[in-house]
């Protein structure tokens, strides 16, 4: 975006779009670029490097047309298995414009990775495709306030809930687009958006019910053969001769759930273990789970050291060997114990 300003501005234009080359008659003044335009001013003229369009500077934020690249959506997943039936009933239910489409089903079953994937398979159909994670109305506010932000700077001096507004405005003005409300935890927080906003697309993922008058599609535990494809894809993607054994068994300790997969076969690759090693792991300490992050390993360390309860020391080893990574188990190792108990514990701890 070029935004004149100044004593020397002949005329109250932004500038957006490809390249192209501004004539005196149109803009003469000195500006600022950005969304990845520059601007150069040499004698009489200015190049525009970019995309170039003429925008008027007080043009409602509603009638800003789309700049080329925006949208914003989670990676895909890395394996994606099934879900044949419940991607053509969300095909189905969110053609047309100002379809609403709640996605509902219980955690953990692969209700994101599901409309992901959607977005993925149809990206020609929609645009923007703008992804917020919606689990309270202020979460909805923010990611519209980001969206409008996103549209144009010119908001960037707007309060938080004038920029949700503006957001809201565009929508309501611009069809082709997708929103995904991810996470909801309240319908109401959802008809907030979606009763008002009709010309695009939203899709809810949801665990709860109660979506009246709005087109649903239940998304069910993965069957039981599909959920040790999932692991076996997952797992033989970060270590292709990946030791299988157990994989079966894994999955149905883990209840089937596709994000719980996701994190085992994450920590097999990374630590080369077989899902036997995991299911032994859950064995010894029910309900354990592999941390994504190291950050918590420097505190617990600390708290080892200045605690002089035994039991308490002991109960901050589980917590270093729950987290899985290298540098738990460098810290376990660097441990002094100082009774017989903790000495074992560190043992064991280290064994898987």
């Amino acid at each position: 975006m070029f935004r004149p300003f100044g004593r020397h501005s002949r005329v109250g234009w932004a500038v957006t779009g490809s390249e192209g080359r501004v004539s005196p008659e149109v803009v003469s003044q000195t500006g600022n670029a950005s969304g990845g335009s520059t601007v150069i001013q040499a004698g009489g003229n200015v190049t525009v490097h970019g995309h170039v369009s003429a925008v008027p500077v007080d043009q409602p934020v509603e009638s800003v047309p789309l700049p080329p690249g925006i949208g914003r959506r989670p990676s895909p997943p890395g394996a994606f298995v099934g879900r044949v039936a419940e991607l053509a009933r969300l095909d189905a239910a969110a053609a047309g414009r100002g379809a609403v489409v709640a996605v509902h089903g219980p955690g953990g079953v692969g209700k994101s990775a599901l409309v992901a994937r959607f977005a993925g398979l149809r990206a020609d159909r929609f645009a923007p495709v703008w992804w917020i994670t919606a689990d309270s109305a202020g979460a909805l506010r923010s990611g519209l306030a980001e969206f409008a932000l996103a549209l144009t700077p010119r908001v960037a001096g707007l309060g938080p809930a004038q920029r949700a507004e503006s957001g809201v405005r565009w929508l309501a003005s611009h069809d082709g687009w997708l929103l995904v409300l991810d996470d909801v935890t309240d319908p109401a927080h959802a008809a907030l958006l979606s009763d008002p906003v009709r010309t695009g697309t939203v899709v809810v993922t949801s665990r709860v019910g109660g979506w009246r008058g709005t087109a649903t599609v239940a998304v069910d535990p993965l069957p039981r053969d599909e959920v040790v494809e999932l692991l076996c894809r997952l797992l033989r993607q970060e270590w292709p001769e990946a030791d299988l054994t157990g994989a079966a068994a894994l999955c149905d300790e883990l209840g089937g759930q596709p994000a719980a997969i996701d994190r085992a076969a994450a920590h097999l690759a990374r630590h080369r273990l077989p899902p036997s090693a995991y299911l032994a792991r859950l064995a010894r300490f029910p309900g354990w789970t592999p941390a994504a992050s190291s950050d918590s390993v420097p505190l617990l360390v600390a708290r080892f050291h200045a605690s002089p309860d035994h039991e308490e020391r002991c109960r901050i080893v589980w917590e270093l060997a729950r987290s899985g990574t290298t540098a738990a188990r460098e810290a376990l190792r660097s441990l002094t114990p100082r009774h017989a108990i903790e000495q074992l514990t560190i043992r064991e701890a280290l064994e898987f």
